[in-house]
């Protein structure tokens, strides 16, 4: 797809849209609700004309057993007509030819990463794996949160206790939504230790897995957010999974042999340990808890002092 494509497409659309007096770049959603299911069955229709130019291609009825031939003309021809209607549902949705072309780039990343990654999941399970959270572990959340709530919107707050507080519940909603969209995750500093820790590991050929609880499934752009952010660090891992509201995947039913794990959210440091798994607290404000005592959580300063 290029600019004279996408454009020479809009102009059609345009001209198609204000024949039912509508202008294609100010639908309201109702509107482009109509409109996208409209494209989506006219995508449809299209789609099945394209199989429809492959000789015998029902598995039960075969109307020429000798004619095996593809008209190419035909097949490129239908499958113009798909990707026409396709730019027209993007162009319906406000997609813009800038937020395909960067779209494309970061789910390209995300594709290659999980195909790589399921491909050796089953080689992972054979491993002892050590696991380590994202967030208060290899950055400094949730400083970098307050960080940007003070540079950007001048709301100042020592704690998130102290946030939460303070605002309602909507506003916090709106702040936190802002916050994972606005492409922050991609700059946030880390925590120069724990990569050290992470480097000298696999040094040890250890295995390392990243787990998180960020909504990837809300907030798709997460995830090349993340991934993006891990290669510009240079931080080594494995694998990575997410347990979101949505798409939760339990640590505990992937049935990974998991040898200790780092973290720093106290009540995922309990819930480790009541499975019997050894947890290293990096200690921090938010994760105080003096009459909570158990063998196998080890608070820590440094991430260096696992080893």
């Amino acid at each position: 797809m290029n600019k004279y494509i996408w454009e020479d497409q809009l102009r059609f659309n345009k001209k198609l849209f204000k024949d039912y007096n509508l202008d294609i770049s100010s639908l309201s959603t109702e509107q482009k609700i109509k409109w996208a299911k409209e494209f989506y069955l006219h995508i449809n229709k299209e789609l099945i004309n394209v199989i429809e130019c492959l000789p015998n291609w029902k598995m039960h009825y075969r109307n020429n057993e000798g004619d095996s031939e593809i008209i190419s003309s035909n097949l490129t021809e239908e499958y113009v007509d798909v990707f026409k209607y396709f730019m027209g549902l993007g162009q319906v949705l406000g997609i813009s030819l800038p937020d395909i072309l960067k779209g494309y780039k970061n789910k390209t990343e995300v594709i290659k990463q999980k195909y790589s990654q399921n491909k050796k999941v089953f080689k992972l399970r054979e491993k002892e794996v050590i696991l380590f959270d994202i967030d208060g572990v290899l950055n400094n959340y949730p400083d970098c949160y307050l960080d940007w709530l003070r540079d950007r919107k001048g709301i100042d707050f020592k704690t998130m206790e102290e946030l939460k507080s303070k605002i309602d519940l909507k506003t916090y909603e709106q702040l936190k939504q802002e916050y994972r969209l606005s492409g922050e995750k991609r700059k946030q500093p880390v925590n120069k230790n724990t990569v050290k820790l992470m480097k000298k590991l696999k040094k040890q050929n250890e295995t390392i897995i990243l787990f998180t609880n960020r909504p990837v499934t809300k907030y798709k752009i997460i995830f090349s957010d993340t991934l993006a952010w891990l290669k510009k660090n240079k931080i080594p891992f494995d694998a990575i999974y997410w347990s979101d509201f949505n798409q939760k995947d339990d640590i505990y039913k992937l049935k990974f042999k998991i040898k200790y794990i780092v973290e720093d959210n106290l009540d995922n440091a309990k819930n480790f340990n009541h499975e019997g798994y050894k947890v290293y607290l990096i200690n921090k404000n938010h994760n105080q808890d003096k009459a909570y005592k158990n063998k196998l959580l080890t608070r820590i300063k440094n991430p260096l002092e696992v080893l």
